[in-house]
């Protein structure tokens, strides 16, 4: 992405985008794709760190198969606030997106259990197999 890094601000948020091939990065080129959409301090409410799930448009940022799984698509407001809500994106490839491209889809809430989770790891933006940590853009 591009701007300051999602910061994985937490005890250990190490968000690794485990699953296929291609480099799976929550932060990745062109649209950022966050979870706040555009500029807006989007937080996991994991511990309400800002930890920003941005990435390349359609790259299955925070799901297993190369579909929209983006917290949110381009410039829309995709939140994951809540208390302690640990958003899980499992699913491999559309399934749980939690924007997709231009659906504006907040996971707001307080002890939502969404973790993020592609291929049944928790609070693992399971994607391709890279570590590759929650870094947004324009945060």
């Amino acid at each position: 992405g591009r701007g300051e890094r999602g910061k994985l601000s937490e005890s250990r948020e190490s968000e690794e985008l485990s699953g296929s091939g291609e480099s799976e990065e929550l932060s990745g080129s062109g649209e950022s794709v966050e979870l706040s959409g555009s500029g807006e301090s989007e937080e996991l409410g994991w511990s309400g760190e800002s930890e920003v799930l941005s990435g390349r448009g359609e790259s299955e940022e925070l799901s297993g198969s190369g579909e929209s799984d983006e917290l949110s698509g381009s410039g829309n407001d995709g939140e994951l606030s809540g208390s302690m809500e640990c958003e899980e994106l499992s699913g491999s490839g559309e399934s749980e997106e939690l924007s997709g491209r231009g659906e504006k889809e907040e996971l707001n809430g307080s002890g939502e259990s969404e973790e993020l989770s592609g291929n049944g790891e928790s609070e693992e933006l399971s994607g391709r197999g890279e570590n590759t940590e929650l870094s947004g853009s324009g945060e």
